[in-house]
């Protein structure tokens, strides 16, 4: 009986020690509830703080593209630091953070190491848990430079069911509901831009059949002025001229360049832009003239949108025209130079964009002359020339620049109202531009033109969170 006893009391203590046990384990988890519980809510307010560290250094790089590694790195700590460390509880500590650019190199990546020393959990041996967050934030583009080629042609003075305005009363054509589209686009660029839209700079070409320039251009060695000047006796004697002046027939209008040199922007030197006055055999179409590059501030703003709304139906479509000039427009050479060089580009991980919108099929083209002049085919009749020298000009804007090893500029292409043209030709000319464009083909009516035009700027200037 007293081993049956002593056994008993054996059994007794073991029991007491296993619901000893089995409290301090079933403790143990309910207090890691209270641990888990604990670093989930610090791990969403760490996330919060590197993903605004995140954006802060991706700002800072959008400024100063030679930013390195290491100083993206210390913007970041600093950052999130500042952010995380006033809110963090005892027990939570950061052990590290690496950042680095991501390999479009205009946008930054960043994972932090923490972990979190346990109350409960540590009664299982499980003294911490580690907690890693990753943030990764890039520009849609920029900074930017945009050059918005757009469609000044008579067909823009159609409304939105397909009628000719021709100045009726009360009717609203294409050109009106263009206007307020690139207002929508200029909003939204500011808007997205993060509070810096003079990072974004943003240049007109209205085009029909010709291109127009300020006239005060007209001493530029890169135009050639000679079928628009002409010798005129000013001093005579009898029947003898004793002195000539030079004058100048010209208010701006540019032909293009023969021999293949109207698709490429270079050697001027061997052939100028050719300029043309009204004895083109075509007519000269009331056009807005280029519109340089300029900052989107507050003054650059207005000039931008009231250039916009110098613009006019008129004329025919020659799409490779404008297209060209869009391109010449984002160049740092002549004949504009206001575009960024490549130095700048690549330090500052700088996009040059054309948004190139047409509202019909190319109908002209150069007729070969070395005078510049455009012929254009009756009615609507597709000119295909035009559309091969298109394609070129495209494969050209395509090709990537040696300087910055990137393209000479991307491509966003926008059809207005093709429902209009007939299917064949309008078949022809979204596949053109589809395979134009390097950022898209956006069809476009009258009624929603505003809104896609508003996405684009918004798409091209938002800085966003990656990760």
């Amino acid at each position: 009986m007293r081993d049956t006893g002593r056994f008993s009391g054996d059994v007794g203590g073991n029991v007491s020690v296993l619901v000893a046990v089995s409290v301090l384990a079933l403790a143990a988890l309910a207090g890691g509830v209270v641990d888990y519980a604990t670093v989930l809510g610090h791990k969403a307010k760490l996330q919060a703080a590197v993903d605004s560290g995140t954006l802060h250094a991706a700002r800072e790089l959008r400024k100063n593209g030679d930013l390195s590694d290491a100083e993206l790195q210390a913007l970041v700590e600093e950052h999130v630091q500042s952010v995380f460390g006033a809110i963090a509880n005892a027990g939570f500590g950061i052990e590290g953070i690496a950042a680095t650019r991501d390999a479009t190199g205009y946008g930054v990546r960043v994972t932090v190491r923490g972990s979190y020393g346990t109350s409960f959990l540590r009664l299982l041996g499980i003294r911490q848990l580690d907690v890693d967050v990753r943030s990764s934030a890039a520009f849609g583009h920029p900074p930017l430079e945009i050059a918005l080629v757009l469609d000044s042609t008579g067909s823009m003075d159609y409304d939105a069911d397909g009628h000719l305005c021709d100045g009726a009363p009360g009717c609203v054509n294409r050109m009106s509901i263009l206007k307020d589209a690139v207002g929508n686009f200029v909003t939204e660029l500011e808007r997205n831009s993060d509070g810096d839209p003079e990072s974004i700079r943003v240049g007109i070409v209205p085009y029909s059949h010709y291109v127009r320039v300020e006239s005060a251009l007209r001493g530029a060695n890169w135009i050639d002025m000679s079928h628009v000047t002409r010798e005129e006796c000013t001093l005579r004697q009898g029947p003898a001229c004793l002195q000539y002046t030079t004058v100048v027939n010209w208010d701006g209008f540019l032909g293009f360049r023969g021999n293949g040199l109207n698709e490429t922007d270079d050697s001027y030197d061997v052939h100028g832009v050719p300029a043309v006055n009204d004895a083109s055999p075509l007519y000269l179409p009331t056009l807005a003239p280029i519109l340089p590059l300029m900052p989107l501030d507050e003054d650059g703003r207005r000039t931008i949108l009231d250039r916009v709304a110098e613009m006019q139906p008129d004329g025919g479509t020659y799409i490779p025209g404008g297209l060209i000039w869009g391109a010449r427009l984002l160049s740092p050479e002549a004949p504009f130079t206001e575009g960024a060089d490549a130095t700048e580009t690549v330090a500052k991980g700088l996009r040059k964009v054309i948004v190139l919108m047409t509202d019909g099929i190319n109908t002209c083209s150069p007729d070969g002359g070395e005078e510049g002049y455009v012929h254009c085919n009756g009615g609507n009749d597709v000119d295909t020339s035009g559309l091969e020298s298109m394609e070129r000009i495209c494969a050209y804007v395509h090709e990537t620049d040696p300087a910055t090893g990137r393209r000479r500029a991307e491509i966003v292409a926008v059809g207005f109202d093709l429902s209009f043209l007939d299917p064949t030709d309008r078949a022809l000319v979204e596949e053109r531009l589809r395979a134009c464009a390097t950022l898209g083909f956006f069809p476009a009516t009258s009624k929603d033109i505003a809104n896609v035009f508003g996405r684009i700027g918004a798409r091209l200037a938002r800085l966003h969170l990656t990760e």
